[in-house]
Order: structure tokens, then sequence, then C-alpha cells
């Protein structure tokens, strides 16, 4: 359905005398022409697709796919301006958020042009002051239009209390503020057990108040200084370091920021892949402790590749060599060696030109094929690249000038499953279904509340790969259950999971199936396990 691999065409010309053999007789430049048009499309749909999916899944899987590469973030110690204005918004525009350490004449306008084009701006807040002086230095902030506070040192204030910091922070989110924390006391931070002068009483009330609002640093991550020498980190290091921030980020929505500093081309590859397999929100790429606007900051390359990497729950796969998690487009890995692997939908720069009010097929932002939105995107190329390159397609999409998008498969005409009441659904002009009994139905209605649903399907792991040498590998298998392309794993109890072990041994397989891979969402496997050659199957029990 999907190629292999991308098509390596040899350009074809006219002959230019009777019996050239470089030469073709037929119209070699339409034939260049169509190789260009098939690459092209491959391009567009990349050589990659679970053939299990159908087609209004695969829609969903070209919506939600983003560009593989963390969003990045710029510390400042000075007020950004850098010559002129325009030259300042441009400079610092590629980041997501951008943290200013001063102000001057001309941060009210800088601000402003970072805003508009899309960039969080922060103000810097020293937090070794007294509770006054840090309200007071936010105040200023907050006459320049900031978009939130980046408070470095923070649970370092003078006679600091949990219950000033949870009315900071309280305070910050009801003014609509980010707050990004930076602080080298995360262990105290954290807990909520009692401490004397700090936290003399601890209950729920007084756990540190983070929100999606809040931006919690992880420093160093992946990559930077360990107070003696710059150094990449890996494995336990990591996770360990990580593990109460992926644990608040669960708990409250709080978003992670990853401040690495690399040196090299390498070491910035490495701390990427690392971030993505983390699926932190921010990534710093620079000295934590910051730049002036006139510091050039190091350049990197990343191949564009689009993947469904965003996820806060990652299952991340750490084992002695390699550190990994899987994607729907494949697999993310670094090694201890240092190098990294990112696998996804690879994207040719000439898919980047964009019109106003039109997306091009190649590229579809998270959530932008909405049912609102349908006729703002370039759809004929969506369908050409949809149609063209699949002919197994279970529906055909065409455009039709005066209804918009339809779908039909010739015999069995539905849009995302069949209904012996409603018939035949199409998608008006309008983004509403219509058909018998459905005049007012949303493409959310054919989701969910009208009793149409996407099937489950199960999609298993193995850590250490399917083919093991007899009695030397140890593995870790793992179940995602998915409904088209929204992962239920996490909404499922482990009862729900049962595996069971079935080799050329049936009766040593009823004794370990008594015994093992009951009530659990993933398996450790041992040489031990292994009877010969056998096979092991995770049933998974979705609740009505």
């Amino acid at each position: 359905m999907y190629p292999e691999n991308y098509t390596a065409f040899t350009a074809k010309r006219n002959a230019a005398y009777a019996g050239d053999p470089a030469g073709d007789y037929v119209l070699a430049e339409d034939i260049n022409g169509v190789q260009a048009a098939v690459s092209a499309l491959e391009q567009a749909v990349g050589i990659y697709h679970p053939s299990s999916l159908n087609l209004a899944e695969r829609i969903q899987h070209l919506e939600r796919a983003n560009t593989a590469r963390v969003p990045e973030v710029s510390f400042l110690t000075d007020s950004g301006f850098n010559g002129t204005l325009a030259r300042s918004v441009e400079a610092l525009s590629g980041s997501a958020l951008v943290s200013l350490g001063t102000t001057d004449a001309y941060t009210a306008e800088l601000i402003a042009g970072l805003t508009a084009k899309g960039t969080s701006v922060l103000g810097v807040v020293d937090g070794t002051q007294t509770a006054a002086g840090i309200q007071a230095a936010i105040a200023v902030w907050q006459t320049f239009g900031v978009s939130g506070i980046h408070l470095k040192n923070f649970g370092s204030e003078l006679q600091p209390t949990r219950a000033f910091e949870n009315g900071l922070l309280d305070g910050l989110a009801a003014d609509g503020l980010l707050v990004l924390l930076e602080s080298a006391l995360w262990t105290k931070l954290f807990a909520n057990t009692p401490l004397a002068g700090y936290n003399d009483v601890p209950d729920e009330t007084t756990a540190l108040h983070l929100s999606q609002s809040t931006l919690l640093a992880v420093a160093p991550f992946a990559y930077g200084s360990d107070g003696q020498a710059t150094r990449a980190y890996f494995g336990s290091e990591v996770a360990s370091k990580l593990a109460p921030f992926m644990a608040a980020r669960q708990a409250t929505g709080a978003r992670l920021v990853g401040l690495a500093d690399p040196i090299d081309q390498a070491s910035y590859e490495y701390v990427e892949a690392y971030a993505l397999i983390y699926s932190l929100d921010y990534l710093l790429t620079g000295s934590p402790n910051g730049r002036t606007a006139a510091q050039t900051p190091l350049v990197f390359n990343w191949p564009i590749r689009l993947s469904n990497w965003y996820t806060t729950a990652p299952v991340v796969f750490t084992e002695a060599t390699v550190v990994s998690r899987y994607t729907p487009q494949g697999k993310i890995a670094v090694f201890a060696d240092g190098h990294t692997a990112v696998e996804g939908h690879g994207l040719d720069a000439a898919f980047l030109t964009w019109e106003d009010n039109r997306l091009s097929g190649s590229v579809l932002a998270d959530n932008s094929l909405d049912a609102a939105k349908l006729k703002n995107y370039d759809a004929a190329r969506i369908l050409s690249a949809l149609n063209g390159a699949l002919a197994q397609l279970d529906a055909k999409v065409t455009l039709d000038t005066e209804s918009g998008l339809r779908i039909a498969d010739g015999t069995n005409k539905t849009l995302f499953g069949t209904d012996p009441e409603a018939g035949v659904l199409l998608l008006d002009g309008s983004a509403k279904v219509v058909g018998p009994n459905a005049e007012n139905w949303t493409l959310a209605d054919a989701f969910g509340a009208n009793g149409w649903s996407l099937q489950y399907r199960a999609e298993a792991f193995s850590s250490a790969g399917t083919v093991f040498d007899k009695g030397s590998t140890n593995t870790l298998l793992a179940v995602t259950v998915k409904q088209g392309l929204e992962d239920k794993t996490n909404a499922l109890t482990a009862d729900c999971f049962r595996w069971t072990r079935s080799s050329s041994d049936p009766a040593k397989d009823v004794v370990w199936n008594a015994t093992n891979g009951i009530g659990t969402k993933t398996l450790s496997v041992t040489p031990a396990d292994m009877n010969g050659t056998c096979c092991f199957v995770c049933a998974v029990t979705v609740p009505d």
C-alpha cells in the first residue's frame, strides 16, 4: 500500500539520432514529469503506514504529525535588544519561549513584536530576595506586557515558606501568567513533609500548587555541566532525575523545560533525541546562565521528520546500551556511545511553501483538520496524495466543487462506518454530515454521541526485538491499546491484560500460564521463560 523505499528514477532524454543508445523515442520530458510527480507523492504520504488503518484513521494520522523537534527556548541576560527593533524581534522569534534578564527603552515594543509572532516572553525575577522584593519585581515586568515570569532560584527566597510560594504561584496563575521555576531545591519543593519554619503542618492543600501554567526547569538535562565537567548523561541518570518531574506533569499538567548545553553537532543530536523520547515541552540548547542578544548562539542541523511524538506519558525502554521509545511512525533512540536514531516521515524542503489560509497536504499541524476548517485547506492536494498512492484504500475520496469533501467506495458508501438507519453519509461544504436521519450531525457526533466509534486495536512491542539467541536475552514486552489513533492504554486497568505463552511444549505452557502474565500491562521475559521456539500473546479485555 505504501512504498517500502523512495524511488530513485533515472532522467530520460529524447534520442539525438537513430539508434542513440542513451536516448528514448518516447516523450522524455513527459516521463520526467510523471517521475517527478510520483516522487512528490511519495514524499507527501511517506513510506510507512500501518496497513490496518482505515481512511478516517489515515486522515487523523496525517493531521497529528508534527515536526519531530522540541520547541526551543532562549535565555538572555540582557533586554534582548540588538541594534534595531526589527532585527531583535526577528532574531528571537524562532524560539517558542524567550526569557529576558533586564529591561530598556525598547522592551515593551520588543515584547509586543515577539508576542505577535507567537513567542512567549518571560521576565527574570531573582528568587533570593525577600517576598516583598519578588512581588515588586513581578509587578514591574507586568507593566511591560510579559507572558510570564522566570523565577530563578525558586525556593531560596529569604525566610521562605510553602504558604508564600503557593500564594505567589496562585497569584501569577490568576493573572493569566506563565511561571518558569528554576531551582536547585527540587527535593524540598516536591516534598510535602514537615519542615520547621517552612511547611510546619503538611496536608494536601500545602503541596506545591503546580498547574498547566507552570513550567519546571530540569537541569542539567541529557548534556551539561555536573559541576566539574560538561558531559553526557545516560540511562538511569536521566531517568532518576526526570522521575519526580514526570510525576508532577502527570498529576498537575505542569510542563517540562530541559536545560541542556550541547557543545557540538553530535551532542546536540543526543540532547534533541533524548528530549523527544521523554516528550519534553520545551528545550534550551545553550548555557543555562543565558547569553546576551549580541552573542550568536550555536546553530545545529536537525533533519525534518514528521512524527506523532508528543505525549505526557511516554513509555521509555531503558537498557544497558540504548534508551528508546516507540511512536506511530517508528522509534526514537539514543545509545550509550552517543549516536541517535529518529524514525519518521521524511519531508522535502520543497513542500514548505505556504499560502494565506491554505495548508499544503504534506504538512498538517496538530488538530488542524477539524470540521470548521476543511474548506480553508488545500484539500485537492491531500486527496490526490491519499488516492493516488494507495491503490488499496477501503474508501476513495473525491473533491466536489459545490459540496466540498465526499467519500464513496463505489459499493458500500460510508464515511466512518455503516449505519442501517442513516445510510449513506457525506460531508458537505459547511462541514456537516448529511444523509437520512443525519441532518444535524457533526464530525464529533460521527465519532461518539450517535453511536459511531473507531475500532480498538493493540500494538505489541519488545524492548530487545523479536528474535533472540537461545538463552542469552532478556526483554520487556509491552502493549499499547488504541481506539483509532487515540492511546487508551492508561485508561485501562492492569486486570484487563492477560499474557500467555505458546511453545513447543504445551504441558509446560499450562504451568507457565497459570502463574505468569496475569493482570499486568508489561511482561518481563528472561531466558528461563523462553522454552525453545515460543511466542507470547497478550489478550486485552476492553470494558463496555
